[in-house]
């Protein structure tokens, strides 16, 4: 009977044993929680980490079956091995040109391992934090020659249409290349957004004054400064463009005044002028100057270099002087093959009787602007005039396609031909208000063309 028992006892004894032997244990890995065996490990790099970027002991794990790329990337930048029931993962050599690559910060793999009687998957990212350890690089390298062939308008873009200025930044979350210029009179640098890559810039390089000619190379220090979102101090990269033409082509250059009107007034017999005037390209090689207008054979016009001086050639007879508040006529530099320059010379007369009927513009200067078929700007408005008996003229070139109501705004009678808005920044127009006791008036209109990289042509008189 006692030896029945004890085989029993034995045979459920046996049976527990090899029932738990044949029980499954789950890997663990010091470092690694539950939390993360579910979800994954992330580990915080920098973009200039080398070598080790986890070691951890592991317990119930047979082998390292498997490591698989999550992240597709150009190259396994993660080495994994498992020594000694250890788990060790470092950073390939080939991480240290991760930036040039890549553009997303991680990299993602997926671990398999067996464990005592099942196998089990563990998510390893590694989140890289950026930092500005890269400068930015002209390519194809930071001298850049260009030949152009002149004459260019202002806003023309010479990069990219005679050459490309590309630069390359691979830091992470490098967003812009911020350009800069040495000073100079002819050319803007400006960013043009990236070529269809986050790594590289391209920019353009455009004449911001109408460029005749260029007689000797042109040779400029160009900037690039990185942008990003690190926070660490940016990188400047310098480089030189030179800017070559053939001096031999030479196009005449279009007189231009530096203002479209300037206002004098007639004091003791002399003209004492609140402005200079200054032919401010085109000053060589006129033709000749002059005087054209009402009243304009009562003075005379003397070049010096850049500076015209306006001089009173006769003096004015007392009816000019009695019967207008202010004299208007124009100055006009001829030049062959070019259309020439003109400005307006508006002269303030003395008004010594305070009982003498005035006529007078409320403004010396009016600014209006034509853009897309519609011209724009202030009332035009005569003081202190009670006679109804008053003509308004319009004069100036173009006048026939513009009309005047006093008191109400400068208005087109038509549509302006696309000649006239190509080939002018702004014209000119001039009023003349006359009373019926022959007082007259005058003041300037100026109608601009905004064109893409112009300054209109606006100044203030008070």
């Amino acid at each position: 009977m006692n030896s029945v028992v004890t085989f029993y006892w034995t045979a459920i004894v046996l049976g527990l044993a090899i029932c738990v032997s044949g029980q499954s244990t789950q890997c663990t890995i010091d470092g690694v929680g539950d939390s993360q065996w579910n979800s994954m490990l992330n580990i915080q790099i920098n973009d200039t980490h080398k070598g080790t970027t986890f070691t951890g002991a592991t317990s119930n794990t047979n082998s390292l079956i498997s490591v698989d790329d999550l992240s597709n990337l150009k190259y396994p930048y993660v080495k994994v091995e498992f020594i000694d029931k250890e788990l060790i993962i470092t950073l390939e050599e080939i991480f240290n040109e991760f930036e040039e690559y890549e553009t997303v910060p991680q990299i993602n793999i997926r671990l398999t391992f067996s464990c005592t009687g099942s196998s089990r998957t563990l998510i390893v990212r590694h989140t890289i934090t950026d930092t500005n350890n890269h400068e930015p690089v002209f390519l194809p390298n930071n001298n850049y020659n260009i030949f152009i062939f002149t004459p260019l308008a202002v806003g023309f873009p010479i990069v990219p249409i005679f050459e490309t200025i590309y630069v390359k930044d691979v830091d992470l979350t490098n967003t812009a290349i911020i350009p800069s210029i040495e000073s100079n009179e002819y050319f803007d640098f400006i960013y043009d957004g990236t070529n269809g890559t986050v790594k590289i810039h391209k920019f353009k390089l455009v004449v911001k004054k109408v460029l005749y000619s260029l007689e000797e190379p042109v040779i400029l220090e160009i900037r690039a400064t990185d942008k990003d979102n690190t926070g660490d101090p940016p990188h400047t990269t310098d480089g030189t463009v030179e800017i070559n033409s053939d001096p031999t082509v030479k196009i005449p250059v279009t007189p231009s005044f530096s203002m479209p009107f300037y206002r004098s007034t007639f004091i003791d017999g002399e003209l004492i002028f609140d402005e200079k005037i200054v032919i401010d390209q085109g000053y060589d090689e006129l033709d000749g100057l002059k005087l054209d207008g009402e009243h304009s054979e009562y003075f005379d016009c003397n070049q010096n270099g850049k500076e015209v001086e306006i001089v009173i050639l006769k003096p004015l007879p007392e009816d000019v002087i009695k019967q207008n508040s202010f004299l208007l006529f124009s100055l006009v530099a001829t030049k062959l093959d070019t259309p020439g320059g003109k400005t307006a010379i508006n002269v303030k007369l003395p008004r010594d009787d305070v009982t003498l009927e005035i006529l007078q513009f409320d403004e010396l200067f009016y600014n209006y602007t034509y853009e897309e078929e519609k011209l724009s700007g202030p009332d035009i408005i005569l003081l202190d005039s009670h006679d109804n008996n008053i003509t308004i003229a319009l004069d100036g070139e173009h006048h026939k396609y513009f009309e005047i109501k006093v008191n109400i705004e400068l208005i087109t009678e038509t549509l302006l031909p696309p000649e006239i808005i190509d080939d002018n920044n702004f014209i000119v127009l001039y009023i003349k208000a006359e009373n019926s006791k022959q007082v007259s008036t005058t003041s300037v209109v100026t109608v601009n063309f905004p064109k893409p990289g112009i300054c209109l042509q606006t100044h203030r008189l008070d």
